[in-house]
This record gives C-alpha cells, sequence and structure tokens, in this order.
C-alpha cells in the first residue's frame, strides 16, 4: 500500500483468504483455475476501497496545497471506519 507505507497487515490478511480457499478446494478436491475465482473475487473485496482511496490520496498528494484540506476533510470518516474494521478483524 503505497499511500500508508506498509503492507504487513495487507499481506497476512491475504494469506488467511487464501488459506480458506485453499481449504475450500482441498475438501472438494478442484484445483481448477475456475475454483480459485472466489479468491481474486474476495481479495478485491477486502482491499479494493483501500487501494482506489490510496491511490487516489497518492495523486491529490502531490498538490501541496490541496492535499492538508482533503486530510482534514476525511480524517474523521476514515478513523471511524478504521476502528470498526479492526474491531471486526480481531481474532
Amino acid at each position: 500500500n503505497a499511500f500508508y507505507k506498509e503492507g504487513v497487515g495487507t499481506g497476512m490478511m491475504s494469506g488467511i483468504i487464501a488459506a480458506k480457499n485453499i481449504e475450500k478446494c482441498m475438501n472438494a478436491n478442484k484445483f481448477s483455475e475456475k475454483s480459485f475465482e472466489n479468491y481474486e473475487k474476495e481479495i478485491k473485496k477486502e482491499f479494493g476501497k483501500l487501494l482506489k482511496f490510496s491511490y487516489l490520496m497518492l495523486r491529490v498528494s502531490r498538490f501541496e496545497n490541496i492535499f492538508p484540506k482533503m486530510v482534514g476533510l476525511v480524517k474523521s470518516t476514515v478513523e471511524k471506519r478504521l476502528y470498526s474494521s479492526i474491531e471486526k478483524r480481531s481474532y
């Protein structure tokens, strides 16, 4: 994640998603390309919005006069979603 300069959590969560999908394939004894499509869907569902937001923020951050205002506008919304996301995914 280029904007947040981190990726350990994202990597760990994608590993969990991968393990669950591999387990399903093993239980069904199906290892075709189609049987792994669910993994890609789950990855997009889990990280799609985060990566789109990060990409947008990277582009906006190039404009030094706009970026602080943008951060001020979205800060509280991001913090609320972040806390609820952490609670939802705590293992």
